[in-house]
């Protein structure tokens, strides 16, 4: 019998019907088909299952939800104790139910532009949380529980309005990656430099006027994003930074280069246009694997011919702004 009349009859009261649909719902759901189960999704098939056959589906299944421009989210997201990954974009949703910490087994959760204004306290509970992005929100703080997040591998916060980070970050042993860029800090917090399983550190677009020494910690940094931000120096112990391949520190108020970059033999990606340099290093032609350097037209004039040769020589691609 067709789907939508299967729909009509269950509708008007039709108890075969009604058993038979209920069939056809589960049977596409657990087909694994993603079109078909965001279809049912969407629209509210599931909510023709009463609690406890909802709870017996979503149980059986290994399924990612993501939800688009919702004003809140579907109760039965939070019985998905299997579920994996959970995104959410351009939504009203506000707060976060605290049923959130039902979901055990997630691994991936997104919340994009969702009007958030606290860190959900359900978040804790997430012991398998790996990949956590609070994009765009208006986020001032995060708890110290979110040391409870021991699995977690990378956290995104960019777009919000942090000025400190909490002391426990520290704990995060397995983190790799860490966006905070498009902030309010102003000083960046010594425990970002105890975090010492960085790979990627995203900064740019704070008030940052000052990188602490302690940079030198992250040695296993490879991609630094410092571009847009108030600084006037760069520390030289940037030079142990021994993995460090993208290094971005445009827009900002450099008058010169540490003599230490040159230590960076892994660099591969180097911005530094629209700062208040007053000279251009000669080491510049001399990073054995740079691919990419992106200058001004101001300090494209500051090269002298034998370090442009170089430079052609060395990148790939060089962008003059």
């Amino acid at each position: 019998m067709a789907f939508p009349l299967l729909k009509a009859l269950t509708e008007s009261g039709d108890p075969l019907a009604k058993k038979v649909f209920k069939e056809e719902i589960a049977t596409r759901f657990l087909s694994g088909h993603e079109p078909v189960m965001d279809f049912l999704i969407i629209e509210d098939y599931l909510n023709f299952l009463d609690h406890d056959e909802l709870d017996i589906l979503l149980e059986s299944i290994d399924y990612n939800l993501l939800f688009d421009s919702i004003d809140e989210i579907p109760s039965f997201v939070f019985k998905a104790t299997n579920l994996k990954e959970l995104i959410i974009r351009n939504s009203n949703i506000g707060k976060i139910p605290n049923d959130l910490k039902n979901l055990i087994n997630l691994k991936t959760l997104h919340l994009f532009n969702c009007k958030i204004r606290h860190f959900p306290r359900a978040i804790k509970n997430l012991k398998s949380l790996e990949d956590l992005k609070l994009v765009r929100n208006n986020i001032k703080y995060l708890p110290e529980t979110i040391s409870q997040l021991s699995n977690l591998k990378s956290l995104g916060l960019d777009i919000n309005l942090l000025v400190t980070l909490p002391k426990s970050l520290e704990k995060l042993e397995k983190l790799e990656h860490l966006d905070i860029s498009s902030n309010k800090l102003k000083h960046l917090p010594e425990v970002i430099f105890k975090v010492k399983s960085l790979k990627s550190l995203r900064l740019n677009n704070n008030k940052i006027q000052e990188i602490s020494k302690s940079i030198k910690f992250l040695n296993k940094l490879e991609v630094l994003n410092l571009n847009s931000n108030l600084l006037n120096e760069i520390p030289n112990t940037i030079g142990e930074l021994k993995s460090l391949k993208s290094l971005y520190i445009a827009v900002n108020k450099l008058v010169i280069l540490p003599n230490a970059l040159e230590k960076l033999e892994s660099l591969k990606n180097l911005s530094i246009e629209e700062n208040n340099l007053i000279q251009i290093p000669k080491f510049l032609g001399t990073f054995p694997n740079l691919k990419q350097l992106t200058i001004d037209i101001k300090q494209k004039n500051l090269l002298n011919p034998k370090l442009k040769e170089q430079l052609k020589k060395k990148t790939n691609k060089i962008y003059i702004f």
